[in-house]
């Protein structure tokens, strides 16, 4: 069967920055940590494990997702269900996408991923428009098959600052398409950058959404950073739209395993071409969602009596409902 069409992505003037091109870098690790601990299929309640699609730089392969049946990976690419698929994956350009997908498998380890790889520019930046048309790709996907397509928990830890009316407006109604199928969206709250915190507009899209008098009830959470000692990270924006915080500081995840980088990048005194360990640390409110939607997807299963293979919209967005309520992180 075909999958969902894919809308046509809309043209915007400006480009969003992700990590592996912004202001806080990842700093490889000479460790290799154990594969988190992975329930087999018998196991899980209601034979159905809770889904969490990531839009951003994409997944690259690693240890860690490996030794699963191949109609049953941890990890899927949305281009074998109809994501864009004359996209070209770069690796060597996934290192947001890989270390946001092993923050999530470190919390959930349970979870099955979705990965959607967003598209570049010619300057290497993503789009505004890649995240709005992974958002509605996902609505689409849904609408259009049965339970087996659904999916809980949706991680959107990439960002951008500028936006008109128009285009957040769009925006709004897609996440609140998802929230009427039963899904939840989480977001970062944005990372401070040179230049914008001098008095201008320092918000962050999509979580700054939720500070528009029409985002009442959104069903999304903005998740800020903390040092792990609980205080609030120095990079992560504050804002009343601000729903929710965890560690996002000194973090370690994978990292694509072997990886020619598209350009020397300086690490303080060294500079690195090639990334060799399959581990890196990292900061950032990124890390932060990431966190969130691990432990939410985590907790689904968790939940005693949940009825995780009921994904009648109602039900599924009570349960979601439940298990944000168990993961703390409420901001202050």
């Amino acid at each position: 069967m075909a999958g969902p069409v894919v809308p046509e992505t809309p043209e915007l003037e400006t480009t969003t920055w992700v990590k592996d091109g912004h202001t806080l870098f990842f700093e490889e690790v000479d460790l290799s940590i154990a594969r988190p601990l992975r329930r087999p299929d018998e196991q899980i309640p209601g034979n159905r494990r809770p889904v969490v699609a990531i839009v951003d730089t994409g997944v690259a392969a690693h240890e860690w997702f490996t030794g699963q049946p191949p109609e049953h990976p941890i990890v899927r690419d949305a281009r074998v269900d109809g994501w864009q698929p004359d996209h070209v994956f770069d690796e060597a350009r996934s290192e947001h996408g890989t270390f946001i997908a092993g923050v999530i498998h470190q919390h959930a380890p349970d979870a099955d991923l979705l990965s959607l790889a967003l598209r570049r520019d010619d300057s290497g930046h993503l789009r505004h428009g890649q995240i709005y048309a992974g958002l509605q790709w996902l609505h689409q996907r849904m609408a259009a098959g049965s339970g087996k397509l659904f999916v809980d928990v949706i991680c959107v830890a990439i960002g951008f600052r500028q936006i008109d009316e128009g285009r957040a407006a769009q925006l709004e109604e897609v996440i609140r398409a998802l929230g009427a199928q039963g899904s939840w969206v989480i977001t970062p709250a944005g990372n401070h950058a040179p230049g914008w915190h001098n008095g201008e507009d320092d918000r962050v899209y999509p979580a700054a959404l939720l500070a528009r008098p029409s985002a009442n009830d959104l069903p999304m959470e903005a998740v800020g950073a903390t040092n792990p000692d609980g205080t609030r990270a120095a990079f992560s924006i504050t804002g009343e739209w601000v729903t929710r915080q965890f560690v996002g500081v000194d973090v370690v995840s994978i990292a694509p395993e072997v990886a020619q980088l598209p350009e020397p990048v300086s690490r303080g005194t060294a500079v690195i071409s090639q990334r060799v360990t399959g581990y890196s640390k990292g900061d950032g409110t990124s890390i932060a969602a990431a966190t969130c939607a691990g432990l939410v997807a985590q907790a689904l299963l968790n939940s005693s009596g949940n009825g995780i293979d009921d994904v009648r919209p109602d039900v599924a967005a009570a349960r979601v409902r439940q298990a944000l309520a168990t993961v703390g992180g409420l901001v202050p």
